[in-house]
């Protein structure tokens, strides 16, 4: 189990929480899709630069992602995301991101995923060990993207959510619809 805000949450409770939010917003993206076109494509690619800040360590370090997007319906969409933070310790995060677009610019989402830090620690004799730690992840996602046909770019801020601890996630995504 992992405590998250308090809460105690087991992996098939968080699975079936994301199935019921993605029955929930195929539903609403149906309810809405009819009339409305997609402005960029079925496919949207992104490369994300900005930061990250740690609140329990007051740290915040740079960080580059690529991001990928496939439409399922008009306002639903499932991708791939990986980041990498240049932290002390490098930081490395893999998610499958579930969007919602309830307008033609608002993007939100969450991505379960996966955080993997590579520790580097001095052992005895000033040898240096490198040590990988994995850890879930739950990314809670904003953006809203601009167009400068053919590309877009959006201002990105999220939370992540890492073995009880949280992070803010913030920057800009410039991409291309295809």
């Amino acid at each position: 189990m992992r405590n998250f805000f308090g809460i105690r949450i087991t992996v098939s409770s968080l699975l079936l929480f994301m199935i019921a939010t993605v029955n929930c917003f195929a539903q609403l993206a149906e309810s809405h899709a009819e009339g409305e076109h997609e402005s960029h494509g079925r496919h949207h690619a992104a490369l994300f630069l900005g930061a990250t800040a740690r609140f329990e360590t007051d740290d915040t370090d740079f960080s580059l992602g690529l991001d990928y997007e496939s439409r399922l319906l008009p306002r639903l969409g499932i991708g791939l995301l990986g980041e990498v933070t240049f932290a002390e310790d490098e930081v490395f995060i893999v998610g499958v991101p579930i969007l919602l677009h309830p307008t033609d610019k608002l993007v939100l989402g969450v991505a379960p995923g996966f955080e993997i830090t590579d520790e580097i620690s001095e052992a005895e004799h000033t040898q240096t060990e490198k040590e990988t730690e994995t850890n879930f992840v739950l990314r809670l996602i904003s953006s809203y993207e601009f167009e400068l046909q053919p590309f877009t770019f959006a201002p990105v801020v999220s939370l992540d959510i890492v073995d009880g601890e949280t992070s803010l996630v913030y920057g800009i995504s410039f991409g291309k619809g295809f």
